[in-house]
């Protein structure tokens, strides 16, 4: 009798960290998930900034007798390649240096149009200010999804479910609105002050 209210114990202990396991892997999945949702939608706004001036103005590259529009947008397909990942630290800065190209470019482009007295060109500035001003929130979304995660992989019972399957803390910037200056691995609870190990 006492051996098999024992078996009945440990079965339960056992079906119990079972639990907790799936609701940590599901946490998880779902918060790794929401991370590259928002450096994927970061990355198309900025390829709708591109497509938009040069949809309108698609003559003006040729004209100059160089494309820096083009450039940008094979810049931003090579970060748009592994959206279905989390980035890395090479991966984040490489995406955003493409965004810091796009930006340049397309800036370029309204210039030249403005210069020329192009009659759409109010237009597209406006349909490119508003693609920049979702662009910038999914920045910031993007850098709390991150730093939720890695809240997430701190915590019990996510933690032993991330060690066990080596999962990675996800990147983002100091400077989250700007996306610049150092990289860092830091959470939600880290902006807290409150402890990184729970």
């Amino acid at each position: 009798m006492w051996c098999l209210s024992r078996i009945m114990k440990l079965v339960g202990v056992c079906l119990a960290v079972s639990a907790l396991s799936g609701c940590g892997i599901q946490r998880m999945e779902g918060s790794a998930q929401e991370v590259k949702s928002e450096w994927a939608s970061a990355l198309f706004l900025t390829m709708e900034q591109l497509d938009t001036v040069s949809k309108a103005w698609p003559k003006a590259g040729e004209a100059q007798g160089t494309d820096g529009l083009e450039s940008a947008k094979n810049a931003v397909r090579a970060s748009m390649q592994k959206w279905q990942d989390i980035p890395s630290e090479h991966e984040l800065k490489a995406g955003v240096q493409a965004m810091e190209q796009a930006a340049v470019a397309v800036d370029a482009r309204l210039a030249k149009a403005k210069a020329d007295g192009e009659k759409e060109f109010e237009k597209v500035a406006k349909e490119v200010a508003e693609f920049r001003r979702r662009e910038e929130a999914a920045r910031g979304k993007y850098t709390i999804a991150a730093r939720t995660y890695n809240d997430i992989l701190r915590l019990y019972p996510s933690r032993l479910v991330a060690s066990l399957m080596m999962k990675e803390p996800a990147v983002t910037f100091e400077d989250s609105s700007k996306m610049a200056g150092a990289v860092t691995h830091a959470s939600m609870l880290d902006s807290l002050g409150v402890a990184r190990h729970h």
